[in-house]
C-alpha cells in the first residue's frame, strides 16, 4: 500500500512533510504512551510506520515525476531547448536526435514537460498507467504467492 500511495501522491515536498510527521510520531510514541492516549490519538500512533513509509515512497515517486510542491526541478538540465525569441505555443527543440543515448534524461521526467502545453495530460496519463500496471502486478504477485 505505501508504494502505490507514493505512485499516486508523488511529490518530494509533500512526501517529505508526511515522512517527517511519521518520523515525529515514531520518535514520540514512548512519551505519548506515558501520558495516556485517547482512542483517536492511539489510532494515529498505530499508523506511524505506515505514514512514514508512505512519505518516503511519495518522495521517491516525486523524484521520478520531478515534482517539488508541484513545481518542476531542473536537477540535470533539460534535453530540450527553446529558441531565444520564443512566444507562447513555440515548440521545444530536442538537443539530440531521436534514439541517441545522450538524449535520455538521467532520472525521472524531463523538466521541459513542466512548461509544456500538455503537461497535465502527460503527467496524469503517466501516473494513471503506472498505478494500474503496478497495482495489477502487485495483486498478481499476491495471488501467485498465496498459491
Amino acid at each position: 500500500f505505501p508504494f502505490l500511495f507514493g505512485v499516486m501522491y508523488g511529490d518530494i515536498g509533500h512526501g517529505s512533510v508526511l515522512a517527517m510527521g511519521g518520523l515525529y510520531l515514531i520518535m514520540t510514541e514512548a512519551r505519548a504512551n506515558s501520558r495516556g492516549m485517547d482512542e483517536m490519538l492511539s489510532g494515529v500512533y498505530g499508523a506511524r510506520y505506515m505514514l512514514f513509509a508512505m512519505g518516503l515512497f511519495a518522495v521517491y515517486a516525486g523524484m521520478v515525476y520531478n515534482d517539488y510542491f508541484s513545481l518542476g526541478l531542473d536537477l540535470f538540465g533539460s534535453k530540450y531547448t527553446y529558441p531565444e525569441d520564443s512566444e507562447d505555443g513555440t515548440k521545444a527543440v530536442a538537443q539530440f536526435s531521436y534514439g541517441d543515448p545522450q538524449g535520455v534524461y538521467p532520472f525521472g521526467a524531463d523538466p521541459a514537460w513542466k512548461i509544456s502545453g500538455n503537461e497535465l495530460l502527460f503527467f496524469n496519463s503517466m501516473k494513471m498507467k503506472m498505478s494500474v500496471i503496478l497495482g495489477i502486478s502487485q495483486m498478481s504477485l499476491g495471488i501467485i504467492l498465496k498459491g
